[in-house]
C-alpha cells in the first residue's frame, strides 16, 4: 500500500535527488512556522498544489489530499479562530495544506529505495556511536510516506460516516479512523517481518556481520 503511492514519470521534481528533496520539505517545514502572514501562506499553498499537475500527478491527487483533509482543517481552523481570530485560523490551516500536500508531492515522485538511500547515507558517521543508519532511515521514510496514507484513511472514514448519516459526529469518526491507524500499522509491521527486514536490519548492526 505505501509503496504503490510513488508514480514514476520524467518531470523535473521526478528527476531531483531524493535527498534534495527530502531537504527541501524540512527547510520548507522550519521555515514556514515564523510566517504569520494569512495571504503568503495561502498563495504558498497555492503554488503547491499546482505543482501536482505540473509533475504529471493530476488534479485528482491534490484535490484528494485536500478532501482527506478537510475534517481534522475544520477542526483546527474553528479551534483557532475561537482562540485567535481568523487571522491565525487561515495561517495555520494554510501552513498545514502546504506541509501535507509538499510531503505528499515528495512521496509521489520519490521511491522507497530511493528515500532511505539518500537518508542512510548523512546518518552513517553516526553508527560509531551505536546509531544504524538503515533503521533510523526506514522510520523516517514511513514517517513521510505516511501522511498521504493517513489522509487516505481519513477520508475513505469520513465518507463511510456519511453513508450512515453520522458525517456530524467528530467523536464517531475519530474512533474508527484511530483503530484503522492502528491496524495499518500492524500490517505494515507484518508485511516488514514476513519480507525478513527485521533480520536484515539485525544483520547490518554494529558488530554483527553478513
Amino acid at each position: 500500500m505505501i509503496a504503490a503511492l510513488y508514480v514514476p514519470g520524467r518531470s523535473i521534481l521526478h528527476r531531483l535527488p531524493a535527498g534534495a528533496k527530502l531537504l527541501g520539505l524540512a527547510v520548507l517545514g522550519t521555515v514556514l512556522f515564523p510566517v504569520n502572514n494569512p495571504w503568503a501562506l495561502c498563495g504558498l499553498a497555492l503554488a503547491i498544489f499546482l505543482v501536482y499537475p505540473a509533475c504529471g500527478l493530476g488534479w485528482r491527487r491534490a484535490v484528494g489530499q485536500l478532501r482527506a483533509l478537510a475534517f481534522f482543517l475544520v477542526l483546527i481552523a474553528a479551534s483557532q479562530w475561537w482562540l485567535a481570530g481568523w487571522a491565525e485560523a487561515v495561517a495555520v490551516s494554510a501552513r498545514l495544506v502546504a506541509l501535507v500536500l509538499a510531503a505528499s508531492l515528495v512521496t509521489y515522485t520519490t521511491s522507497l529505495s530511493a528515500m532511505m538511500a539518500a537518508l542512510e547515507g548523512p546518518l552513517k558517521p553516526f553508527a560509531r556511536f551505536g546509531l544504524r543508519p538503515e533503521v533510523v532511515s526506514f522510520a523516517l521514510t514511513l514517517a513521510i510516506r505516511f501522511i498521504p496514507v493517513l489522509m487516505g484513511l481519513a477520508k475513505e472514514t469520513r465518507e463511510a460516516m456519511a453513508a450512515r448519516g453520522r458525517e456530524r459526529a467528530w467523536f464517531a469518526l475519530a474512533v474508527p479512523m484511530i483503530i484503522r491507524a492502528l491496524r495499518l500499522a500492524d500490517q505494515v509491521t507484518e508485511a516488514v517481518e514476513a519480507r525478513g527486514m527485521d533480520v536484515a536490519l539485525d544483520q547490518t548492526a554494529p558488530g554483527k556481520t553478513p
